[in-house]
């Protein structure tokens, strides 16, 4: 989040605004955390409903929808790309994945569909 913040603290004098939503069954209980942690300084709402969501077609999250200074949709609900990460950043965990998948009779009776 500190590159969309980067983004808006520099546009925010020529009127652009951000604005994100959380999309969580949960509420505030599901976002709150999320929330406190970014300490956003652009709105940050809660959709428990998924209203936004319906409204403006949002499938994906995140999703990013450009609306003009009239209200108008110029680009409709897209994946949002992830910001560019800093590279000093750690890069997610490490996760050691098996050399091949198991062969066929390998699994242990514990597939029903494979014979």
């Amino acid at each position: 989040m500190p590159v969309w913040q980067a983004l808006r603290q520099e546009l925010h004098t020529q009127g652009f605004e951000l604005v994100t939503v959380g999309l969580d069954t949960l509420g505030a209980d599901g976002c709150r955390n999320f929330i406190e942690a970014a300490q956003p300084q652009h709105p940050s709402l809660i959709d428990q409903h998924h209203v936004m969501a319906d409204l403006f077609g949002v499938v994906n999250i995140p999703s990013s929808i450009w609306i003009d200074e009239q209200g108008n949709i110029v680009r409709p609900a897209e994946a949002a790309p992830a910001p560019p990460k800093d590279a000093s950043e750690d890069s997610g965990p490490n996760i050691d994945l098996p050399a091949a998948a198991p062969h066929d009779g390998d699994h242990g009776g514990s597939c029903p569909h494979r014979k």
